[in-house]
């Protein structure tokens, strides 16, 4: 991946995304945050990663046209995938497992993930802190904001 420039010459990277729409992920919660984020998202490229439902597919064509954010979609993800991302986050359903966790950390990329009715295994001081995040887009889309903002500076 590459990191796209804006015309205003500043781009703060890359923010992916599990595009997982399934009994693991949530895809399409995930989708409707970026409605809430419409006033800074522009300065990062969007790419959602393991698309394979179609309606994540038609949600984010109609993110784009609502909003004129360009997103771009990958059935999988690789290692390779992760070089230029700012930041890889999701929803996820009782664990982040299909998630590509160990791949982020091994290119040093901060993870965000809200988890819906974790796992006993999977709840930590942070799946508790973003407990609400799993379930309302917009206190998801505020927490998106202060990571993507605190790593920008």
């Amino acid at each position: 991946m590459t990191v796209t420039t804006l015309t205003n010459g500043v781009s703060q990277g890359t923010l992916l995304f599990d595009g997982a729409e399934s009994t693991n992920g949530r895809a399409m919660m995930v989708i409707s945050a970026l409605y809430h984020t419409v006033q800074w998202i522009s300065a990062y490229r969007i790419v959602f990663a393991n698309v394979t439902d179609p309606n994540v597919a038609i949600a984010l064509d109609a993110f784009t046209y609502d909003t004129g954010e360009p997103v771009e979609t990958l059935q999988t993800i690789s290692d390779e995938d992760f070089r230029d991302v700012t930041l890889y986050a999701g929803v996820a359903f009782r664990s982040a497992a299909h998630m590509r966790i160990d791949a982020a950390a091994a290119a040093r990329v901060p993870v965000l993930i809200a988890i819906q009715y974790p796992e006993r295994r999977w709840t930590t001081p942070s799946t508790i802190v973003h407990a609400r995040a799993a379930f309302d887009p917009g206190i998801f889309a505020q927490h998106l904001a202060a990571v993507a903002m605190g790593l920008a500076r």
